[in-house]
């Protein structure tokens, strides 16, 4: 369903100036406004060396320089919004005294050890009056009706400038609504269309899993086997050895994080042996962090079980069966058709009043995500997955098992598991930090009743907050 944008609207007043509340988060908040008010130049440090804990793992530094960004771009800040997060965290709306109408959401976490000290400030999306996603109604109608709603909603939005991308709606096979929105290269004066493929970042993760899974239902594999026997030629540390695929799966392996900007070699059991080495966060089994290194090292042990290189595997044995046509899994050159181009707020452009950028995300994929597609190859996924053309009934149910607690529900063998409206779901999220505008997520009901697929080009964290509406809204019918 193509329809032509609405019109802008007159903007929302702005709501009234909130109060903090009285808690630990509530008290950080206040004087963390208040030292961006300030007029004192050294009140943004002495707040940090009053409030920043010790124990974060949020350099100073960096803090300091947000809230003087926040002081320099806004010109003072006013507190218009304010969340307690189940957390203890609080989420703060705060909206620039220099720029009327332009604010951003700021969450201030305080430390578990000392909830009087600062852990970690992010500042996430910008906030425009009116722009927040309104709900839709939770009762059964009819397909028009559905699609009507969906389209006027997300055509105010694009209007907003909050949505730019794909979104898709089906029940089973069927496609619902399917609306294109904003620009997919604004360079070349390309609008958006069913055919734009994104940067899926972790998505792919539920097609790595399959294909684990797929190697186990063969005797090739089993989920207890570990690093130490699989991959014996890598530098392992003893810990790491006793790694099992289970845990890899889960993000319970402890795998260490390396922060390095060196291209990715061409496979990825080259990839792994950079990282190798690295002591572990923790010991296997007795924590829980997400871990790209760890999907990279699944990917690896394919490599290694099937002596192919991992792509190539799974084009053959995931993505042609599924019917992913345009999937494309390696690093694509900036000429890739019908490529959605990241556009992100500039850098420091904290409030979102400059224009946005263009940015090439040309890496590829691998066991930890990447590689282009359009929303139409995620449902072929979806499909294939429910319809159990990729594994047995048995082992998708294996994956599909909640583990461990997870994104507001759980998480499985590389799904994302949680239930809407008593219904369980299963899907995967795709992003990346503020500046890297990659956000899309997906789900499905395990039944085989609906697929919702968001896949924009703006920033987190709004595809979520567009999918999340649009389940409660089919769950309903």
């Amino acid at each position: 369903m193509l329809v032509a944008p609405a019109r802008a609207q007159a903007p929302d007043p702005l709501p009234p100036p909130a109060q903090f509340p009285a808690t630990a988060a509530g008290a950080l908040g206040r004087a963390l406004v208040e030292a961006v008010n300030s007029p004192d130049t050294t009140a943004i440090g002495r707040f940090l060396a009053a409030s920043h804990a010790p124990q974060s793992q949020q350099a100073r530094a960096e803090l300091d320089s947000l809230l003087r960004a926040l002081r320099q771009q806004g010109g003072g800040v006013t507190p218009r919004s304010i969340r307690q997060a189940s957390s203890g965290a609080v989420v703060v709306g705060l909206w620039a005294d220099r720029h009327p109408g332009a604010g951003v959401s700021v969450v201030l976490a305080p430390h578990a050890d000392d909830s009087a000290r600062l852990d970690r400030l992010s500042v996430g999306r910008v906030l425009r009056p009116g722009d927040a996603l309104r709900r839709f109604p939770a009762e059964r109608m009819d397909d028009a009706r559905m699609a009507g709603l969906i389209e006027a909603e997300l055509r105010r939005l694009e209007a907003l400038d909050r949505l730019s991308g794909v979104v898709l709606v089906a029940r089973g096979d069927d496609v619902l609504y399917e609306g294109t929105f904003g620009m997919e290269d604004p360079r070349a004066g390309r609008r958006m269309t069913t055919r734009s493929r994104f940067h899926l970042a972790s998505i792919p993760k539920m097609i790595t899993a399959v294909a684990v899974g797929q190697l186990v239902e063969e005797g090739k594999l089993r989920f207890d086997d570990t690093l130490g026997a699989l991959l014996p030629e890598l530098p392992w540390t003893a810990p790491a050895r006793g790694i099992t695929l289970r845990h890899l799966l889960t993000h319970t392996s402890g795998m260490p994080r390396p922060r390095e900007d060196r291209p990715d070699p061409p496979t990825s059991i080259e990839h792994v042996a950079r990282f190798a080495a690295e002591p572990l966060q923790f010991a296997p089994g007795q924590g829980h962090a997400y871990s790209n290194e760890g999907f990279i090292t699944l990917a690896a042990v394919v490599e290694k079980v099937t002596g192919r290189r991992f792509q190539d595997h799974v084009r053959e044995r995931i993505l042609v069966p599924a019917g992913m046509h345009t999937f494309a899994y390696d690093a694509p050159a900036d000429s890739l058709a019908d490529r959605a181009f990241p556009q992100p707020r500039e850098e420091g452009d904290l409030f979102g009043v400059r224009p946005r950028q263009v940015k090439s995300r040309g890496w590829g994929g691998g066991g930890a995500g990447g590689g282009h597609a359009s929303a139409r190859d995620l449902l072929a996924f979806s499909r294939a997955v429910v319809e159990d053309r990729l594994l047995s009934p048995a082992m998708m149910d294996t994956l599909q098992t909640p583990r461990v607690p997870w994104d507001g529900g759980h998480y499985g063998y590389g799904f994302s598991l949680r239930e809407v409206a008593g219904r369980p779901t299963a899907g995967h999220r795709g992003g990346g930090p503020p500046g890297m505008a990659l956000c899309n997520d997906m789900d499905f009901f395990l039944d085989g009743s609906y697929t919702v697929i968001v896949l924009t080009n703006y920033d987190a964290p709004f595809c979520a907050e567009v999918k999340d509406a649009l389940l409660a809204l089919v769950a309903a019918n």
